[in-house]
C-alpha cells in the first residue's frame, strides 16, 4: 500500500508541474533539415548553411540565427536565363529587400566564403544591392570573393545603396568580413538624388558599427546624380569604423554636382 501511495503522489506531482508550466515550456524545437543542413534558428542552435539553396532560404527567416559550415560557389549558369538565380536578368535577390522587410537576425559566415555571386539590381525606386539589401542585424566572419554587384535607379527621386556585403546597414555590427569582388553604380539617365557604393557596405547609418573588415575589390560610381559617395569599406557612414583596411581601387567618376571618394569611407 505504501508503494501505491508513493506512486500516486509522484503522479500527482507531475500533473501539477505540467499544469503550472507555461504553454510551450515542454516544446522542443525541431531541426530544420529540409531547408537547411540542420538547426532551429535559435542563438544556441542556428540554421546551418552549406549550399546555395540553404543560403537562399535565409530570406524566409529574417530574424533568425545562421551559421555557414562550408564555402558556397555560384556559377555563370546560375545567373543565366533559365538559371535558378536569373530573376529576370537581375541575378541574386538581396536578403532583406527594403526598410519594411530587413534582415534583423545574426548571420555568421564561420570564416567561409561566398564565391562568384552576381547581383545586378535596377528599378525605379530605392535599390539595396548586395548579398544583403537592408540589414538591421549582425553580419560576421564572412568573405565575399569575386562577386559582381551593381545597383542603379532609373528615377530622379530614388537612391541606389550598393555594397559588397550589404547595401544599407542600420544594424548592430559588421565584424571580420571581407570583399574581393566588384561593386559599382553604372551610369543611368537620372539626377537630383544620392548614390552610395562601398566595398563592405554602401551606406552605414548612425548606430551601425563596422570592425575588422577589409576590401580588395574595385569600387566605383559612374552615374549622373547630385551626390555620389564611394569608399573602400563604406560609401558613406555616420557610424563607427575601426580596425579596417582597403587595398582595392576606389573610383568616383560620376557626373555629379558633389562627388566624394575615400580609401575607407
Amino acid at each position: 500500500m505504501n508503494t501505491y501511495k508513493k506512486l500516486l503522489a509522484l503522479l500527482l506531482s507531475l500533473v501539477m508541474l505540467v499544469t503550472v508550466l507555461p504553454m510551450g515550456a515542454l516544446t522542443v524545437s525541431a531541426e530544420n533539415t529540409t531547408e537547411f543542413l540542420g538547426g532551429d534558428g535559435s542563438e544556441e542552435n542556428p540554421y546551418l548553411i552549406s549550399t546555395k539553396d540553404h543560403l537562399n532560404n535565409v530570406r524566409k527567416y529574417l530574424d533568425a540565427h545562421f551559421l555557414m559550415v562550408a564555402d558556397i560557389k555560384f556559377t555563370d549558369a546560375d545567373f543565366a536565363e533559365g538559371g535558378e538565380f536569373y530573376n529576370d536578368g537581375q541575378g541574386w535577390e538581396p536578403i532583406g529587400i527594403d526598410r519594411e522587410q530587413p534582415f534583423s537576425g545574426l548571420f555568421d559566415g564561420g570564416g567561409y566564403e561566398i564565391i562568384d555571386l552576381q547581383c545586378t539590381r535596377s528599378n525605379s525606386r530605392h535599390v539595396y544591392a548586395g548579398l544583403f539589401g537592408y540589414n538591421t542585424g549582425t553580419i560576421q566572419n564572412l568573405g565575399m570573393v569575386d562577386s559582381y554587384i551593381t545597383g542603379t535607379t532609373t528615377s530622379a527621386s530614388w537612391t541606389p545603396y550598393v555594397g559588397g556585403i550589404i547595401g544599407y546597414h542600420d544594424g548592430v555590427a559588421i565584424t571580420n568580413c571581407y570583399n574581393t569582388g566588384s561593386v559599382s553604380i553604372p551610369s543611368a539617365a537620372r539626377a537630383d538624388t544620392f548614390a552610395y557604393a562601398g566595398g563592405i557596405v554602401g551606406y552605414s547609418a548612425s548606430r551601425g558599427t563596422i570592425s575588422g573588415c577589409h576590401n580588395a575589390g574595385r569600387i566605383s560610381s559612374e552615374l549622373e546624380t547630385s551626390y555620389s559617395y564611394v569608399g573602400g569599406i563604406a560609401g558613406y557612414t555616420i557610424g563607427t569604423v575601426r580596425q579596417c583596411h582597403n587595398t582595392g581601387t576606389v573610383q568616383n567618376v560620376a557626373n555629379a554636382t558633389w562627388a566624394y571618394a575615400g580609401g575607407i569611407t
